[in-house]
């Protein structure tokens, strides 16, 4: 809590990484906390981060949200850590749920900065002897991909996949567009079969409630102290409502369509 007052954010100098650090902006804003220091970083990265940690520490920073390459973080936390800066928080979004990450920041700066993440409700890999389903998975992969690396975008992947194909084979031999996304959307509680914490696909801006949040070690990636109430999931996320100028996503209307013109 004592950081809301000294959040900073820093992303990629790309358009929709920009959008994403506005949208984070706005989210701190209105859970009540004060961005005092935003900066963008050339998007192929940059040779030294020296002057970026520099900048962090003079802004008194707390809290940082990194939107970019985990390789650029890992960089950026070892300046940070040779400066003798230690934030409270770093956020250092899904991408970097990876043992590369770990392997890449190096004890000393894992030691000396707080990484977080949230998975968004998805269950994490460490717990797969707890969860069938995230064991499936690595499984697959082991049989299928060896030496492929599990991440959580995998396991967006299959739960993307699995909606279509239940939905598809819902339809029978009377398999269309229509029928797979009407099906699709009858979905009221996904889980992915059990790969994620309970989604409302009839609902096109359906907030997501549920959140788990892990916490990077020199162990690698552990469950954090965030006191779940849902199993391996907290539902009680606050929705936030962004109001920003945001580009909209492409309907039918669009292109001159209805949804009765879906087959």
């Amino acid at each position: 809590p004592a950081s809301a007052g000294a959040v900073g954010m820093i992303g990629g100098d790309s358009g929709p990484v920009k959008i994403l650090v506005s949208m984070a902006e706005e989210g701190v804003k209105a859970a009540g906390g004060t961005v005092t220091y935003n900066d963008l970083y050339p998007a192929a990265g940059v040779s030294d981060w020296m002057p970026y940690a520099q900048s962090i520490k003079s802004k008194n920073v707390k809290g940082l949200v990194f939107m970019g390459q985990y390789t650029q973080l890992a960089k950026l936390e070892q300046a940070l850590t040779t400066i003798d800066y230690k934030l409270d928080w770093i956020d250092a979004n899904s991408s970097a749920y990876l043992d590369a990450f770990i392997d890449l920041t190096g004890g000393q700066a894992l030691a000396a900065q707080n990484n977080v993440t949230d998975l968004q409700g998805f269950h994490p890999l460490e717990l797969a002897d707890r969860n069938p389903a995230t064991q499936k998975v690595i499984d697959l992969y082991a049989k299928y991909a060896p030496g492929a690396e599990v991440s959580s975008m995998s396991f967006r992947a299959f739960s993307s996949w699995l909606l279509f194909a239940k939905s598809a084979a819902s339809c029978g031999d009377a398999l269309t567009r229509k029928c797979v996304y009407e099906a699709a959307t009858k979905e009221t509680a996904w889980t992915g079969g059990g790969l994620q914490a309970p989604l409302d696909m009839s609902r096109q801006d359906a907030p997501v409630t549920c959140y788990n949040v892990m916490i990077a070690t020199t162990d690698g990636w552990k469950p954090a102290d965030f006191k779940p109430n849902s199993g391996a999931y907290r539902c009680d996320a606050p929705a936030v409502r962004l109001t920003g100028n945001y580009p909209k996503p492409v309907t039918l209307a669009d292109v001159g369509k209805t949804i009765a013109d879906l087959k």
